[in-house]
């Protein structure tokens, strides 16, 4: 039975927990389903006797969507985030409905470890669940796509049993790396090809490892990844700077491959320039297949943006297509949030969908690119996040947070303006090169260490290339 509390302020303890349940509810569905369905959610309580976490939620039909469309998920991230036994009731709060889905909020990234908030907790996970949308029929490939397409498919069609041992897939964000290996998981199992396929992530990896090292369980962690036959790992890039992490999976790698296992892998970057990775790792991942997956052109993007509409049961008219196919060049998963957010829409506020709808309801995917990036934007960024003038940065100076900032800028510049490092050290106060190339390297292995530093950073470079203010 459903009841009709009054929305109240919830304890911070809840909020705690609710933050940590997002979080891994972000690792399994990713952030554009949070944002559209959980975001006017709220925490009401926690009934240990009834081992019950109760949710408020907007209204019935918000709550019959969630629970028709995410409920296996749900009991997973409750088991993880709580504990064995635990489930998850709701209740309707009409004062929720007053909450936009227009304006959804950021989900903040998860951290390394994220601790259960009891000691009963269901032991390590090893596979993230497969999607099932995520397979070879809804991936549109593009001509910056379709090679890799081709390669998972023949990964998942015999896995172990090709040369392409590692695959390693690399792109930019968004792009449909992680899209291919849920694929390659689904027509593994689809074919019986795959046995016991495990897909995970660098940072669930690392947790898993940590989780299994605090309770003596090394051999036991081990031992799970033996029995799969195809083993996939996405964005193997955060796994720098994580030395016994590396160790494990360098022993994982080739426990696996020497038997004939496949292991699939995904990276914002090729091998080569995974410069804080241990040298063991990096050779490993070149000796099978490396591929690249780029921005779809204009076609491609209008048919991935119909593929998905058609799934989800909204028709968009063509003007909001074309707009969509437009001004969301380069990022595939954000076309794919577009048509979620879009239907949510239509379907919560009974609307025709419209280029000015869409317009609002998704103006933070939108691209707005700079046609140019400068030192001097760069500057001017850093100099406003840091209140320092912009003289300082071609003083003599070597004071924090001057300094600091100053090798802010000799980082972003190396990485997004193309100039040369003397050119960089010239233009902030005739320094020579090799305090530039310091900077730049330094900053770089602080980021692999620090992720409050590398969101910084981010932000820095989202400014300078997009516009978006810090």
């Amino acid at each position: 039975m459903l009841d009709n509390p009054q929305a109240t302020s919830p304890d911070p303890s809840l909020i705690l927990l609710w933050d940590r349940f997002c979080t891994e509810l972000t690792n399994l569905l990713g952030a554009e389903h949070v944002r559209t369905w959980f975001q006017s959610l709220q925490p009401i309580r926690l009934d240990p006797d009834q081992a019950q976490f109760v949710i408020g939620v907007p209204g019935a039909f918000h709550l019959e969507w969630i629970q028709s469309h995410y409920s296996d998920f749900l009991d997973e991230c409750i088991g993880r985030v709580i504990g064995d036994g635990f489930s998850i009731r709701f209740e309707i709060v009409e004062t929720l409905r007053s909450t936009k889905v227009a304006t959804p909020p950021i989900i903040t990234s998860p951290t390394e470890d994220l601790a259960p908030i009891t000691v009963k907790h269901p032991g390590s996970p090893v596979s993230l669940k497969i999607d099932p949308d995520y397979c070879f029929e809804t991936f549109i490939a593009g001509e910056g796509s379709r090679f890799a397409r081709s390669a998972a498919m023949a990964v998942a069609q015999s896995p172990g049993g090709n040369r392409f041992n590692p695959l390693l897939i690399h792109g930019g964000v968004g792009l449909g790396k992680t899209h291919l290996l849920h694929a390659i998981a689904n027509l593994g199992q689809k074919n019986l090809s795959a046995r016991n396929p495990i897909l995970t992530t660098s940072e669930q990896f690392t947790s898993d490892f940590i989780r299994a090292v605090q309770r003596d369980k090394k051999i036991d962690f081990a031992e799970q990844y033996a029995e799969t036959n195809l083993l996939l790992v996405d964005d193997v890039q955060f796994f720098m700077g994580r030395e016994q992490t590396q160790r494990q999976f360098f022993h994982t790698f080739n426990s696996l491959v020497n038997a004939g296992k496949q292991i699939v892998l995904t990276s914002d970057r090729p091998p080569r320039e995974l410069d804080y990775l241990d040298e063991r790792l990096r050779s490993r991942f070149q000796q099978g297949l490396v591929v690249e997956v780029t921005p779809p052109e204009y076609e491609t993007r209008v048919a991935i943006l119909r593929v998905w509409a058609e799934r989800d049961g909204v028709k968009l008219p063509p003007d909001v297509e074309d707009f969509l196919a437009t001004h969301i060049a380069s990022n595939v998963r954000n076309l794919r949030g577009a048509v979620i957010r879009l239907l949510a829409i239509a379907t919560l506020e009974r609307c025709d969908l419209t280029v000015a709808i869409a317009r609002k309801t998704i103006h933070d995917l939108l691209t707005r690119p700079r046609e140019v990036v400068t030192i001097d934007h760069i500057i001017d960024i850093v100099a406003k996040h840091y209140h320092i003038p912009i003289d300082q940065f071609v003083a003599k100076t070597r004071k924090q947070p001057v300094a600091e900032a100053r090798m802010i800028v000799m980082a972003l510049a190396c990485e997004l303006t193309g100039m040369s490092l003397s050119a960089i050290g010239i233009r902030l106060g005739n320094r020579d090169h090799t305090t530039v190339l310091h900077a730049r390297d330094s900053l770089r292995e602080r980021a692999e260490h620090d992720r409050e530093f590398r969101q910084i950073l981010e932000q820095f470079k989202r400014e300078a290339e997009h516009g978006i203010t810090v």
